[in-house]
């Protein structure tokens, strides 16, 4: 997909991928080579869903180990003939992923056989993500769901699953007996008694713990619901989830929490790269960096923006050496009129109207400036020569001519002024006769 496609995606509206009734994001891996499908995605997967990229099938099966990925997401361009091979073996490996092709359309007849016989669920256009992949995202969501759900009443139900119920019934005499121990005891020691319980529970230290970071989590979901990522200072998503993590380190929710931020981060890198802003997208990164260094996605942008801004700094040589020269073109094209209004038309050699276009023509051959000044010295040669042939100098007509020929220049009938020259002469000739005779 080019640049061009990809920001075609980035005008229209998108449908992006609802996260699960539970609230718990879905993931999706991507295998595809292509940097801006890759974007395009992205910008539908949303968060709290989470989007896995790999470029390779042996990648694609290492991080379907080690992530509790739903749906593949196949790049046809990449994949081609190996498609039902490579659906075959992840499929082996993830009984449950659920796969969903991408392609351009002529790849759809061919991908088209593959969904009717339920290998893969679903085809989407990449010109089209942004308004056709979360519905086919779904469709393979809900595959994943069936199989898992296949899978799940094939186990088998003999002696494990009523150890299971067995267990679940013991439990649940244990808290029952538990409950009433302790209307018991509330009842018999009073108001004393409550007032002990409520001394006891103040006193401990975990407990104090558990709130003191239930607090700190509160304040980071409010600030991540209202926008406030890493702004304004300790009032902020961020210091709000590391405040829960100095309190309790082995809090999974401030560690999901700081990795939601940075690709919140990321996600505003990837627009400004699609918006042709590297630097943006740099400082978006750094601030990535500084919360989750080992995100996976920090090294792929990284590379992103560098690629962006090689081509950025080039485009700007360019301009500037273009600038340059039309500066340096536009006093030639003066200096050359300037010489021809003199008539210094061919002499000196290096400071005459002929030098001036010349060099001129040379830094731009498609230049209408030069080419108009080139085109009037011609007129000049021309009309310099047909004096000559009128005065009978033939060999000065001649030479004029030639020079006039030798700029190489359009829009001059050279056939007709030779022609103009040679009558003249004639007449010139027939003059001097009669006036002999």
């Amino acid at each position: 997909m080019t640049q061009s496609a990809a920001r075609n995606l980035q005008a229209g509206p998108v449908n992006t991928i609802a996260p699960a009734p539970s609230g718990a994001g879905i993931d999706v891996l991507v295998l595809t080579e292509d940097d801006f499908f890759l974007l395009g995605v992205r910008r539908v997967v949303t968060l709290p869903n989470r989007v896995w990229h790999a470029t390779s099938e042996a990648q694609a099966a290492d991080m379907l180990v080690s992530t509790p990925c739903a749906v593949a997401l196949l790049d046809y361009a990449l994949v081609r003939k190996e498609l039902e091979a490579v659906a075959t073996r992840l499929r082996q490996q993830f009984p449950d992923l659920g796969f969903v092709v991408a392609g351009e359309p002529d790849d759809e007849a061919r991908v088209m056989r593959y969904v009717n016989s339920e290998d893969v669920q679903g085809f989407v256009v990449k010109a089209r993500v942004a308004e056709l992949l979360a519905s086919a995202i779904e469709v393979g969501i809900n595959r994943h769901l069936e199989l898992k759900t296949e899978a799940a009443l094939a186990a088998p139900t003999t002696t494990p699953n009523r150890m299971h119920l067995y267990a679940g019934i013991a439990a649940a005499v244990l808290i029952i007996g538990g409950v009433v121990a302790w209307l018991a005891t509330r009842h018999s020691a009073g108001p004393a008694g409550a007032g002990t319980a409520a001394g006891q529970q103040a006193g401990n230290p975990r407990v104090e713990t558990a709130t003191a970071v239930e607090a700190q989590l509160q304040k980071a979901r409010e600030a991540f619901e209202a926008g406030r990522y890493i702004d304004p200072k300790n009032n902020n998503a961020t210091d709000y989830y590391r405040g829960a993590l100095a309190l309790d380190a082995s809090s999974a929710e401030a560690r999901d929490g700081l990795v939601r931020v940075t690709e919140v981060m990321l996600a505003r890198a990837e627009a400004a790269l699609l918006d042709q802003k590297p630097r943006d997208a740099a400082a978006a990164i750094k601030i990535a960096r500084t919360i989750t260094p080992t995100h996976p996605r920090i090294a792929f942008l990284d590379a992103q923006v560098s690629r962006e801004m090689e081509r950025s700094a080039a485009q700007q040589q360019e301009s500037a050496r273009a600038d340059a020269n039309g500066q340096k073109l536009a006093q030639l094209v003066k200096l050359g009129n300037d010489r021809l209004s003199q008539d210094r038309l061919v002499d000196p050699t290096n400071d005459s109207a002929k030098y001036y276009f010349s060099s001129a023509r040379d830094i731009d051959g498609a230049s209408l400036l030069a080419q108009q000044g080139l085109r009037s010295l011609a007129n000049k040669m021309l009309q310099k020569g047909s004096q000559a042939a009128g005065r009978g100098d033939s060999d000065t007509a001649e030479r004029w001519l030639a020079q006039a020929r030798a700029l190489n220049v359009s829009g001059i009938d050279f056939a007709k002024a030779e022609r103009d020259m040679k009558g003249g002469q004639r007449t010139k000739a027939a003059e001097a006769d009669r006036l002999l005779g």
